[in-house]
């Protein structure tokens, strides 16, 4: 009896071991696959590369390392990259629409004429990054940080910046259109021409904002702290004022 036992216990342990060198390339494999269609780098180092026009569509890429990477024109469609490090990356013209970058850090990088629409960066770090001409039609931003971000002539119809931090953050022609910034910060943020009608600004700080030009027709600023905010010239009409006075339809510069 004792004897079938070890024998059992020496198969078993043979069977660990056989596992064990034979699974341990595989974790490691993924790392060193090309860029390609549903490829899966997982805390991958990916710093510094070149990946112009990558086909990274559909991919697991999350918690990878892509800091000062040029992913310029990649196809990133769907792919799952929370928690990956975008810092001083260049993702110019590149499509991210649907892709999934919860938690991801965006710090410095630049997203001009990227596609971003509708995709998931709630919590994402993004301070100082360039979104000029982007398209980010109902983003999911929540609770993000985009302090001293650059919006220039961007599109986020929809988008959901609520409760996110966007000071000093410039959306200079941006449309915001029926996007929800309720408890956003926004102090010393430029929304000069820009389209903001039926936006959601409930309970958001707008210290020294300036909304010069700007079209705030139907938006709800219920509970926003305006002190310093800049109105000239802005288009108010039918907007919720922070006190629930619905400002007429000609409003422009006052609410009256």
């Amino acid at each position: 009896m004792d004897s079938i036992l070890n024998k059992n216990k020496t198969q078993s342990i043979f069977l660990i071991l056989f596992l064990t060198i034979a699974l341990v390339p595989c974790v490691y494999a993924g790392c060193m696959d090309p860029a390609a269609r549903g490829v899966i780098w997982h805390k991958c180092d990916k710093s510094n590369v070149v990946l112009e026009g990558a086909d990274l569509r559909q991919s697991i890429l999350t918690e990878v390392n892509f800091s000062n990477a040029n992913l310029t024109g990649a196809k990133l469609r769907g792919a799952q990259l929370n928690a990956s490090d975008f810092s001083e990356a260049i993702l110019v013209n590149a499509n991210l629409a649907s892709a999934y970058l919860t938690g991801a850090i965006l710090n410095g990088a630049d997203l001009s004429n990227a596609n971003l629409s509708q995709a998931r960066m709630a919590r994402a770090n993004m301070r100082k990054a360039r979104f000029i001409n982007a398209q980010m039609n109902e983003i999911q931003c929540y609770g993000c940080n985009i302090i001293g971000a650059d919006f220039t002539d961007a599109i986020l119809e929809g988008a959901d910046l609520s409760s996110a931090d966007l000071e000093d953050t410039i959306f200079i022609r941006a449309n915001l259109a029926q996007a929800n910034l309720s408890s956003a910060n926004l102090e010393a943020a430029v929304f000069s021409s820009a389209n903001l009608t039926k936006a959601k600004l409930v309970k958001a700080v707008l210290i020294d904002t300036d909304f010069s030009n700007a079209n705030l027709s139907g938006a709800t600023l219920v509970g926003a702290d305006i002190t310093d905010t800049i109105w000239t010239e802005t288009i108010l009409g039918h907007a919720m004022w922070p006190n629930r006075h619905r400002c007429r339809l000609t409003s422009i510069t006052t609410c009256d």
